[in-house]
């Protein structure tokens, strides 16, 4: 690690920390240090890594969060790693609120765990995106219109899936009918659903 990047973290740290938790900070920083991770500071928070991300200190008012992005990967038997959503896929985080809530032992677990993660290889699976269920009358609008096909089949998926859903989402057959000739009018001029509200 440079010592403009270390310097840069101690800089953090004392403009972050009280001494209530300077003590707490530093004391994770040495065990990240010494079991050899390179520190970097990361959006704006100090970042750890071994071949990929282990950890990232964040420092707030009344407590020190440590987040493991892979954390959900991590063997976690009496579940003291936080899932701070349910939509959270893989970052769990440990919680601190003074230095008694600290344990060194567990921590290190944590972090060459991680470590061995990243030397595997391993990642939070992805989920895969749904196929676009376009409907047959849609389909056959958008074959009889080569230019309309051309435009939204070079639309990204997201643009794709706007105007699949917004279609697909009427209760209505005449609804539904009225939807795909606009979607094939905006279509021919290469718009995107809602290219108006960008």
């Amino acid at each position: 690690m440079s010592e403009k990047g270390y310097d840069a973290i101690s800089a953090y740290l004392d403009s972050k920390c009280d001494e209530s938790n300077r003590t707490l900070c530093d004391q994770l920083r040495r065990i990240f240090l010494q079991e050899g991770l390179e520190e970097a500071l990361k959006w704006r928070m100090p970042c750890y890594s071994y071949k990929g991300m282990v950890c990232s200190l964040g420092v707030f008012k009344n407590f020190t969060t440590l987040w493991f992005p892979k954390g959900a990967l991590l063997c976690d038997p009496d579940g003291l790693l936080i899932q701070a959503q349910e939509s959270t896929k893989g970052m769990r985080s440990m919680r601190f609120e003074s230095e008694d809530d600290l344990d060194l032992a567990l921590v290190i677990r944590y972090v060459k765990e991680a470590m061995l993660l990243n030397e595997k290889g391993l990642s939070i699976p992805t989920m895969k995106k749904e196929q676009l269920q376009l409907s047959k009358a849609f389909k056959e609008a958008l074959d009889q219109n080569p230019k309309a096909k051309t435009h939204f089949q070079a639309f990204s998926m997201s643009k794709q899936r706007e105007y699949v859903d917004w279609i697909n989402s009427a209760k209505r057959e005449g609804t539904r009918e009225k939807r795909i000739l606009k979607s094939i009018e905006m279509l021919e001029k290469g718009l995107g659903k809602e290219d108006k509200y960008r």
